[in-house]
């Protein structure tokens, strides 16, 4: 369990968490692998306001394929952090990806 104030960042926390599991992956199978970084690199762009509202939907497909078909339990782990942010917790996603826009 995670417990944060209304002033943490919900993009930065599952930024960080991405990150851990990208560089745990021991690199055996190739979703655990590529769709680590890939997660990890698309929480980056929006966390840095250059994501897309369809990055959204994208992660929750990676997320969901990479639990359905690595290894190990690390690679099934991503979809729950994944998952559970976009659904209820949108509404902190969105300015991240407006930023760009508001430029």
């Amino acid at each position: 369990m995670l417990v944060m104030n209304e002033k943490t960042c919900v993009v930065d926390v599952v930024r960080n968490i991405m990150h851990f599991f990208q560089h745990e992956s021991c690199g055996f199978c190739t979703p655990c692998r590529r769709g680590t970084r890939v997660l990890y690199e698309t929480l980056c762009r929006i966390a840095q306001g250059e994501g897309r509202e369809s990055d959204l939907p994208k992660m929750i497909d990676l997320a969901q394929t990479m639990s359905a078909t690595a290894n190990c339990a690390l690679a099934t782990s991503p979809i729950f952090f994944i998952r559970t942010t976009i659904e209820r917790l949108k509404d902190e996603y969105l300015p991240t990806l407006s930023r760009r826009n508001a430029l």
